[in-house]
């Protein structure tokens, strides 16, 4: 295996830590997905098609208000931590207080806008209430920014799997005593408040130092790097979720569950392509500083992996994702299986909008992010205003589709995302 690896002009030693890091990853999304699948079959069937898209409306709509909470530091706060190994407290003590300040804003924002868009609906705003308590344990998830800038994200998967196997179990007991959903979207949040102890703890058991500072001057600096990020990130769950919110406005919640269940199939597997992103992204990061040449091309090799991976997931889909639908959800939900049909195709311009968002901020080119993620936002609007009350939800789908392709390739109408175009057109050569 290393002289294979050699030959292709592979570095041996980073390849088996992203290949760990990255089988660590997979790790915990097969197991949210084995585990998670079945639990979630019974939460499904257990509600109606309206209360579930009641608990969808609401999740969709305070995904809105995420990029506001994070302040799009992600991305950034794993680049400076790899690039400036000497300032880490100040790095994750400043993001980790601008995120506190940035998720209490997002609350309130949250529940201001709910009552006016769905007044009088107590259920839709008490569910917004309690998914909002996600912004603020989330908040401490630079801890695991650490964990990903050192490729060590073994770390990471235990603490987050130890949350979701806790929040599991509660929430088969709440199953089996007939619960209302409200409760379900508690443990929604209090899933992160487990991981994050497990964060912590790791955190200080890799550092005997677990001293954080605050430096205002760097987190003015992070957030001249991140603010196109968060309207990036703001337009990204726009057209991720705007059609859901439509739906619900226009159609009924009823509509909603059916769009939702398909979202949730064609989503399920994004794990993989963000998993191998986050792998791949410390060692870009290495090679652009050192490397050009190989930054070019171990750019193209994994643009073609993911190309391939996420055409293949597509056509496998289309051709049985209407025999599992009606197999385990039953024929209540066959109208999910035209809108799945058409919205895993979505997942190449995910995917590709992933890789070539994390080569951006590599470049320091985050407003080219912000550019082409508010055009798909533009297109995934205007076609979901004319077709969703005309065609409902497979109107939804095929807006949604468009809206993620303009979203990742509409770089290529700006004279410098042209620059960066071989990374997303060329890497088949």
């Amino acid at each position: 295996m290393d002289r294979l690896l050699n030959k292709f002009g592979f570095n041996i030693d980073s390849f088996k830590r992203v290949f760990s890091n990255f089988s660590w990853l997979m790790f915990e999304q097969v197991l949210r997905i084995i585990v998670g699948f079945f639990v979630s079959v019974f939460f499904i069937r257990k509600f109606s098609v309206e209360t579930y898209g009641a608990y969808n409306y609401a999740l969709a709509f305070i995904t809105f208000f995420t990029a506001i909470a994070g302040l799009g530091l992600d991305q950034i706060v794993v680049r400076d931590l790899v690039a400036k190994t000497n300032d880490r407290e100040k790095i994750i003590g400043t993001s980790l207080v601008m995120r506190l300040i940035a998720s209490t804003i997002s609350t309130i924002l949250a529940l201001v806008t709910i009552s006016f868009l769905r007044p009088g609906n107590s259920l839709i705003f008490n569910l917004v209430f309690a998914f909002s308590f996600s912004f603020v344990f989330q908040s401490f998830y630079v801890f695991d920014f650490w964990f990903q800038s050192k490729i060590l994200s073994k770390y990471s998967v235990v603490a987050k799997s130890l949350g979701f196997l806790i929040t599991t179990g509660l929430k088969i007991v709440l199953l089996v005593k007939n619960a209302p959903i409200i409760y379900f979207a508690y443990l929604f949040s209090f899933e992160f408040l487990f991981a994050l102890v497990g964060l912590w703890f790791f955190y200080r058991y890799k550092n005997k130092d677990t001293k954080i500072a605050i430096d205002w001057k760097l987190g003015k600096q992070m957030v001249n790097s991140s603010w196109p990020l968060i309207l990036s990130g703001l337009a990204i769950y726009f057209y991720m979720r705007l059609n859901q919110i439509l739906l619900g406005n226009i159609l009924g919640d009823r509509e909603v569950g059916i769009y939702s269940l398909a979202v949730m199939f064609s989503e399920f597997w994004y794990f993989v392509p963000v998993s191998l992103c986050n792998s791949v992204f410390p060692s870009l990061i290495k090679y652009k500083n050192t490397n050009n040449y190989l930054y070019n091309l171990r750019t193209k090799q994994f643009l073609r992996f993911l190309f391939l991976l996420c055409v293949g997931v597509a056509v496998f889909v289309t051709m049985f994702g209407k025999y599992f639908i009606v197999l385990v959800y039953g024929t209540k939900y066959i109208e999910s299986a035209g809108v799945l049909s058409i919205l895993i195709w979505s997942g190449v311009a995910v995917s590709m909008g992933v890789a070539s968002g994390q080569l951006l901020v590599i470049e320091n080119a985050t407003k080219l992010s912000l550019k082409r993620t508010l055009i798909g936002a533009i297109v995934n609007v205007i076609l979901g205003i004319l077709l969703v009350p005309r065609f409902g939800v497979i109107g939804a789908a095929w807006s949604n589709l468009f809206g993620y392709y303009f979203a990742t390739y509409s770089i290529l109408f700006f004279k410098k995302g042209r620059e960066y175009s071989d990374h997303l057109l060329k890497f088949w050569k």
